[in-house]
């Protein structure tokens, strides 16, 4: 009888360990980044170049990329990349676009 107590407090303690460790897990859990700021975009034939600042907060994970969406009445281009600027190409010349920027990390 004196293992099998022993068995189960080593198997306690496993399990309040593993208690701790998901508390501790969720006190730092990684949210989604905050937004870039877009500093100049530039229009080409049938493309823009939009260069942007990196947002002060990653959400607590290494940024894995950024998008540009691009937006004139109901069509939507949109150009990725990992570092600015961003080419969005597939653009109608002579249509004002609306552009927005966003990071991505591992939360999304």
């Amino acid at each position: 009888m004196r293992t099998q107590k022993s068995g189960l407090r080593q198997v306690l303690a496993i399990f309040a360990l593993a208690v701790v460790a998901a508390g501790a897990a969720q006190a730092g859990s990684v949210t989604v980044p905050g937004a870039p700021t877009i500093g100049k975009a530039t229009a080409g034939n049938l493309t823009a170049s939009i260069a942007f600042t990196a947002p002060s907060s990653n959400g607590g994970a290494t940024i894995t990329g950024y998008t540009a969406s691009c937006v004139t009445g109901s069509t939507t281009v949109t150009g990725t990349a990992t570092k600015t600027p961003i080419s969005v190409t597939g653009l109608t010349n002579g249509s004002a676009y609306s552009c927005t920027v966003k990071a991505t990390n591992s939360a999304g």
